[in-house]
């Protein structure tokens, strides 16, 4: 009798090219959804460099970004329809999901802004009421300026500046909730209802299991609304809500950079996008791009089997120059922010750290290797691991901020397994009690924002009036790089707002 054949096991190659509900393969081609994200992240880019500087670097800083961002889109120009197979209905569906987790997330007010959105709208506020780049007085005879990952604001606050500050965090809302949408578009999600609802699910709700860390360390179950992620003390890895609701500038670009480069890193079209990509994340978050950074050299032996591709100097040279450009300002004044690596590595310490390893993101990949291993899982695992050894900013914002793609990349795996459909979801109901337990944390960021009182969007407001009279060194640089004193436009003051306090 011939021998029973085994089924193969499913990976996710498999997944990958067998699947009918995977059409955001690993290794699809550049198409007009991707061309919307990169012009997405790069538009404030385009009116940082017209609102900075002055007018003929300008011109030449413009004609530097046109030309990158023209000949990396060029290979989605023969790409299908955005659509992609999918119906009008899901798109509709996304844009509603898109635009309720926004307002849930604080901006526009129509609900709960957590506390950080008090800086937030000062930065917005300053933008929207005068000109670029905003002053905040003298000091050692430099102009000190606004310093900061200006892009998620600059869109709206550009409109802003002719429509009226009433108007400015209404339009954030809007910029939020498209980039939210256009992120959305990019992941892997069934078109079959259940597993397309699940898929939303797991996206809104992703998160380490943070209510058993703080179990384990204090034998104590929080209220409900009650932000849970710092149980650690010395770091935090945030939930996909966290990042919505209380740092949309860091989660947006992290999010989309992550959603191309999942869906197209293996298709050599995607070498011509990938250093643009690249080039315009500092203006939006640095974090996102030291995060997105390792997963880089995933490409470099394609890169240097396909040269003319990758190291085109008309792909290559914009994407340098934007880079320094960028660097330039957003170093200035550096030594000024607390760096450097976590302070003395005794029993405590290491055991903390493997606990909260083991529960934000350990055992979940530990779930997710059988069918999501290779490359992309093993570099976000090792980035994950080695993040916690280091700090940068007042809050440990590297390891808090520069996570964000290595932690997308892991709900990505998730999604890509779930949509497809040789995988019973009951073969998943041990990822799925990981996943239950994370919901904890999203759970309450989202109550809270349903149940706390929604606050005014504080338009009258300067940074430093935010900041109780003084300059946030994250936020705030005195302007003393020769090149960008040579290069930049005369700074203006922020000026309060008629009838504020002063």
């Amino acid at each position: 009798m011939a021998r029973k054949k085994r089924a193969p096991r499913l990976t996710m190659t498999s997944i990958n090219s067998t699947s009918p509900f995977a059409p955001d393969s690993q290794a699809a081609a550049p198409d007009r959804k991707s061309a919307l994200a990169m012009i997405y992240l790069a538009l404030p880019v385009a009116l940082f460099i017209a609102g900075w500087f002055r007018p003929l670097p300008a011109l030449g800083l413009l004609a530097t970004l046109g030309c990158g961002l023209f000949l990396a889109l060029r290979p989605t120009w023969r790409a299908s329809p955005m659509v992609s197979g999918r119906t009008w209905a899901w798109t509709a569906a996304l844009a509603v999901v898109a635009v309720g987790w926004s307002c849930l997330g604080g901006a526009g007010h129509l609900f709960y802004a957590n506390s950080d959105w008090t800086i937030r709208d000062a930065v917005l506020r300053d933008l929207s009421s005068g000109a670029w780049p905003p002053s905040y007085g003298n000091t050692d005879g430099f102009d000190v300026i606004l310093r900061a990952p200006v892009a998620y604001y600059l869109p709206s606050a550009t409109l802003a500046q002719w429509l009226g500050i009433d108007w400015a965090d209404r339009l954030l809302l809007a910029w939020t909730a498209l980039g939210v949408g256009l992120f959305l578009s990019l992941v892997p999600l069934s078109s079959q209802a259940l597993r397309w609802t699940l898929g939303i699910a797991c996206v809104v709700l992703f998160s380490g299991m943070d209510i058993l860390g703080g179990w384990l360390f204090y034998r104590s179950w929080p209220p409900l609304g009650t932000h849970i992620e710092w149980w650690a003390g010395l770091f935090q890895y945030s939930s996909n809500s966290t990042l919505l609701f209380w740092v949309p500038n860091h989660a947006l670009p992290a999010w989309l950079a992550m959603a191309l480069f999942f869906r197209h890193w293996r298709h050599p079209d995607f070498l011509r996008m990938a250093p643009m990509l690249m080039a315009l994340l500092p203006l939006w978050s640095p974090f996102a791009a030291l995060g997105m950074s390792p997963f880089y050299l995933l490409l470099l032996p394609a890169a240097f089997r396909a040269r003319w591709r990758f190291f085109n100097p008309g792909n290559l040279g914009p994407a340098l120059l934007l880079l320094a450009i960028e660097g330039l300002y957003l170093t200035l004044d550096l030594a000024s922010v607390p760096s450097g690596s976590q302070d003395g590595l005794d029993p405590d310490f290491l055991f903390l750290y493997g606990v909260f390893c083991a529960l934000e993101f350990g055992l979940l990949g530990l779930a997710l290797y059988r069918d999501g291993k290779g490359p992309l899982l093993h570099v976000a695992l090792l980035t994950l691991c080695v993040l916690p050894f280091f700090k940068m900013g007042e809050g440990n914002d590297l390891v808090m901020r520069g996570s964000i793609p290595a932690l997308m990349l892991l709900c990505l795996l998730l999604l890509h397994i779930l949509q497809s459909a040789r995988i019973r979801l009951q073969d998943l109901a041990g990822t799925g009690v990981i996943l239950l337990i994370g919901s904890v944390t999203p759970a309450q960021e989202i109550y809270r924002a349903v149940t706390q009182p929604a606050w005014a969007f504080h338009e009258e407001q300067t940074l430093l009036q935010a900041a109780n009279g003084t300059a946030p060194a994250h936020y705030v640089a005195r302007l003393n790089q020769p090149f960008l004193l040579s290069v930049m436009k005369k700074p203006s003051a922020a000026m309060p707002s008629r009838g504020s306090a002063q």
